[in-house]
């Protein structure tokens, strides 16, 4: 039985395809301001803005001198599994503690609206200065000097050195899933980049390479990637449940399935931020409970989903809705992974195949983007198709709207359930086929995460796809599923892989190269498994034509040669379906409460960036205005 939201999505595709044939229109994606881009360099055609304009629903940043004072109230969605920055890189240890309380050795350059940091841009954080050698192979860096740890034991308020660095080096580069995108190891990582690291005296740390990393300062000042904690976190106090850090915030209170309350640190080396005394932080799992909760003042800033936007403002027209001036999701995910093991359906190039061609990508974004709903108010919502980049990435995306340039390849990422069917027969399977399809039951994702499982399975059900959902907690959808190829884990018998579907969430990667081979390379630091086109070999080690665009294509320095190559590569994955991009992404609306001035003013990378500690480091509350009024 089709979902009753797909039966309005089905209809609305036939409207929203008449109302294009009428204005003399085709599918439009964005146009782009791209990590490695500028406005005009994607493919896409015109953005959207001059509907918003008109409907004044859409604010512009106001720039404003920050007052100190008041209590900036947030929530987080999904429960906190620890507090340790080096131990983990998941989406509830970051999201919800490292931003926070822990600085990095590099950080992303904040710029001034209109102006954006659209070429990830990075300077000092922890390491004030960086010299590179002319080779590329030696970078060394000058430590910030008076950065002072936590004032409580063990740290004391001691100031952070590099004894510091090298212990927390060390410790991200044996457990952090991170580490492989740049910490060189023999068996983990053979394909990255730093080779050695040392401190000749308690301000300078060199690192030495074997081989150019453009990305390094990139991945350094990466949200996700390297934090610096104290060494007293070895034995001294616990990470796991404690934190001593030098972060924007700290850790004033927390009460497991309850609230994380922050408090400003007054030695924070960037003075006088932040501007707000406290930082209160609810769990709010229930995504009804946070908009009620936002709508009543209790949460001043708040990603209601796109349904909800227009009519919130409706409903609280003090509210104000802000659109981000970048995509801030540079990936193209969550994507569909496959499970390669035992009888396996998915080894048969074909079948993937015909999943891919039975989504239909422009009815899924006006599901998810809500396009048709917010052009009726009057906004023009710039989105874009993925393939297996984000369009986000600029002149590096292969626009799918652009038939001649893409090839015939692009059929693959085209919604074409006849011939889908057509492929699942010549397979074997004519009276359709079941699987698993496993996924992330809790919260962790967020709402649209849920949705978008129910989206594909009866989008996949009308072509004979049928998948048996199969929800597991995050933990273990995360150790055995979302991780359950990765090489050394599965040699170990640690992971065994499975035999289905999988819908991974996958956090930014800081280049173009990054974003598909950590996915799709056997060193990728998120590697999902892949075959040859053949269907044959062992799933951990790839597919090897893949391996090798892969490999070229991250070591490219070259601009044009590396566009070039991204091409190459999308083209390929998108006629083997190696594994299947969210169907589309478009630049995000939020809505805020207008006490909480200079909000969008300050804007650092698209790609990795850390909010709390970069973007909304100038956020202050003017309290002469709603909610406080």
């Amino acid at each position: 039985m089709r979902h009753s939201y797909w039966d309005n999505v089905l209809r609305s595709r036939v409207s929203r395809r008449r109302s294009l044939m009428a204005s003399g229109a085709g599918i439009t994606a964005a146009a782009l301001l791209a990590a490695c881009g500028s406005d005009d360099e994607g493919g896409g055609s015109s953005t959207g803005g001059g509907g918003s304009g008109a409907t004044g629903l859409i604010a512009s940043p106001s720039k404003s001198e920050g007052k100190a004072g008041g209590v900036l109230k947030d929530f987080y969605a999904a429960e906190l599994t620890h507090m340790d920055a080096l131990l983990s890189n998941s989406a509830s240890t970051v999201n919800l503690i490292s931003v926070f309380a822990y600085p990095r050795l590099q950080k992303f350059t904040i710029h001034e609206a209109p102006k954006t940091n659209d070429g990830g841009e990075t300077e000092g954080e922890v390491a004030q200065s960086v010299e590179k050698s002319p080779d590329g192979l030696t970078y060394t860096f000058k430590l910030r000097q008076g950065m002072l740890w936590d004032k409580r034991a063990p740290t004391n308020g001691r100031v952070l050195d590099t004894d510091d660095v090298l212990f927390s080096w060390n410790k991200f580069a044996s457990v952090n899933a991170s580490a492989p995108n740049f910490v060189y190891d023999s068996v983990r990582a053979p394909g990255a980049a730093v080779e050695t690291i040392s401190a000749p005296d308690k301000s300078t740390i060199v690192m030495k390479l074997r081989r150019p990393e453009a990305a390094l300062l990139t991945l350094l000042a990466g949200w996700d990637q390297l934090y610096i904690m104290p060494r007293e976190s070895d034995g001294g106090f616990d990470p796991k449940t404690n934190i001593r850090g030098h972060g924007p915030w700290i850790l004033d209170a927390f009460v497991p399935s309850s609230h994380t309350h922050w408090a400003r640190n007054p030695d924070y080396y960037v003075k006088s931020r932040p501007f707000p005394d406290r930082l209160e932080r609810a769990l709010v799992p229930e995504y009804a409970t946070r908009l009620a909760q936002f709508k009543a003042g209790n949460i001043h800033t708040f990603v209601a989903s796109n349904e909800d936007i227009v009519q919130t403002k409706r409903d609280v027209p003090k509210s104000v809705i802000y659109q981000d001036p970048l995509y801030n999701s540079m990936t193209s995910a969550p994507n569909i992974s496959f499970g390669y093991e035992g009888n396996s359906i998915f080894r048969d190039t074909r079948v993937r195949q015909a999943m891919s061609m039975a989504i239909d990508r422009e009815a899924f974004a006006n599901v998810i983007e809500n396009i048709d709903r917010f052009a009726a108010d009057g906004i023009d919502i710039e989105w874009g198709i993925n393939t297996h980049l984000s369009p986000g990435w600029g002149e590096y995306w292969l626009d799918p709207t652009n038939k001649s340039k893409f090839g015939p390849d692009v059929k693959y990422l085209e919604f074409h359930p006849d011939e889908s069917k057509a492929l699942l027969s010549a397979a074997g399977h004519a009276n359709g086929v079941e699987f698993d399809f496993y996924h992330n039951s809790e919260a962790t994702y967020g709402a649209a995460y849920r949705q978008q499982v129910e989206i594909i399975q009866a989008s996949l059900e009308e072509v004979g796809l049928k998948g048996n959902l199969k929800g597991l907690p995050y933990a273990q959808w995360l150790a055995n599923y979302h991780y359950g190829y990765t090489p050394a884990k599965y040699e170990a018998g640690e992971v065994s892989g499975f035999n289905g579907i999988g819908l991974t969430a996958e956090r930014t990667r800081y280049t173009p190269a990054l974003s598909i081979f950590g996915l799709m390379h056997p060193e990728g630091d998120a590697f999902h498994g892949a075959v040859p086109a053949n269907g044959q070999g062992s799933a951990i080690k790839g597919d090897p034509v893949l391996n090798d665009m892969l490999a070229k294509f991250r070591l490219e320095t070259n601009r044009e040669a590396a566009i070039k190559q991204s091409h190459d590569v999308q083209r390929y994955i998108a006629k083997n379906a190696n594994f299947i991009p969210k169907p589309s992404n478009s630049k995000p609306l939020r809505l805020m409460w207008p006490a909480v001035a200079n909000a969008y003013v300050y804007n650092s990378s698209s790609v990795g960036r850390n909010l709390w500690a970069e973007n909304y480091i100038n956020w202050w509350l003017d309290t002469t205005k709603a909610p406080f009024v």
